[in-house]
């Protein structure tokens, strides 16, 4: 989707990694995107390749699945395969992550799903025919009308940042202690910084630019210095941010607060308060996204929300949610819930 903004044109996609445990949770993403116009946007699923069919069943309108064998070197897929696949089960599996973290033994379960996804997100603005990467995450659900021109006011990207006081040096498991580290850029003392947002931003400009940093820093491939810093201490939002802010000195790019219009439902007492949290997400005008945290331990599974988020749903189609009218306003001319066949695509 072409967008002009501050007389530079911009080409708008959405992206998203998923696998088939969190389909059902991106179905929903799919469905809060059309309530709010942005149905006939490109929006392209980052699978697992063995999960593509999966989805293509779906026939969901609009979206693209991407196999991340098309994505990656083809060791990815077979070694998180191999890991996610322990003969002795998931709990050795786990055990093996936190062996990982502390020791740096199994250095198989670098392999962990949500670690190959971060990659994924990082190599698909370098491959996929956009400009502008809006990254959601499958947990995601759009409760209010998002002008697109939003990410780029001005002419000038958005990256989300913010800081707050570190009361002590950064240590390997932070994510921007590490990512600087990782970008060769010194660590400020006293402050911590956030680039954790949901949605996050991505430029193709600016993400071949942070690949061909670390390849001619590290003279191996970009996606390998990345996935050898220690399981879960580093963030893709967070090494894409300080790349902007610290190499590329945000030209051609604007700051904005991280999360300043996001609620994040996580924690035990906000799940148990969801149906209060969720509505006031659709009622409040300055949120306009929720991220229904989804829980690994399997306690809050999506079904225990889905009435709460179906109530929102059906106000907003009947035109009786604070944002009905402004959902309609921003509707994409011609795009109303269009259908598009889903196809594959290969690099």
């Amino acid at each position: 989707m072409k967008i002009e903004s501050g007389g530079r044109a911009f080409d708008f996609c959405f992206l998203t990694t998923t696998f088939r445990g969190d389909l059902d949770r991106f179905a929903i993403l799919r469905e809060s995107l059309q309530l709010f116009g942005h149905a006939g946007v490109p929006h392209y699923a980052l699978v697992n390749t063995e999960d593509v069919p999966l989805l293509a069943a779906m026939k969901l309108p609009d979206v693209v699945p991407v196999a991340s064998g098309d994505l990656l070197p083809p060791i990815y897929d077979t070694e998180r395969r191999r890991y996610q696949n322990d003969p002795l089960g998931p709990r050795w599996a786990k055990f093996r992550r936190s062996l990982n973290k502390r020791f740096g033994w199994s250095p198989n379960a670098r392999y962990y799903g949500w670690q190959i996804q971060q990659l994924l997100k990082l190599q698909a603005p370098a491959t996929l025919p956009h400009d502008i990467f809006v990254t959601v995450d499958s947990d995601n659900v759009i409760t209010g009308p998002i002008d697109l021109r939003e990410y780029v006011p001005d002419g000038q990207v958005v990256v989300f940042e913010s800081q707050c006081p570190a009361p002590r040096p950064l240590d390997a498991t932070s994510w921007y202690g590490n990512a600087c580290r990782l970008l060769d850029v010194p660590i400020p003392p006293g402050i911590d910084k956030n680039y954790v947002n949901q949605p996050v931003i991505f430029e193709k400009r600016a993400m071949l630019q942070l690949h061909a940093w670390l390849e001619a820093r590290y003279n191996r491939p970009w996606h390998e210095s990345v996935l050898d810093q220690r399981l879960a201490a580093w963030s893709e939002f967070t090494i894409y941010g300080v790349f902007v802010a610290h190499h590329l000195r945000m030209q051609g790019f604007t700051k904005r607060i991280t999360n300043d219009r996001t609620m994040w439902i996580s924690r035990v007492q906000e799940r148990r308060n969801a149906a209060q949290l969720i509505r006031r997400a659709f009622q409040d005008p300055n949120i306009q996204l929720l991220v229904l945290q989804a829980d690994d331990h399997g306690r809050w599974p999506l079904d225990r929300f889905l009435p709460f988020l179906e109530r929102e749903f059906a106000a907003v189609r009947r035109g009786t949610s604070r944002t009905a009218h402004d959902a309609g306003r921003t509707s994409i001319p011609g795009h109303p819930y269009a259908a598009a066949a889903l196809t594959g695509v290969s690099r």
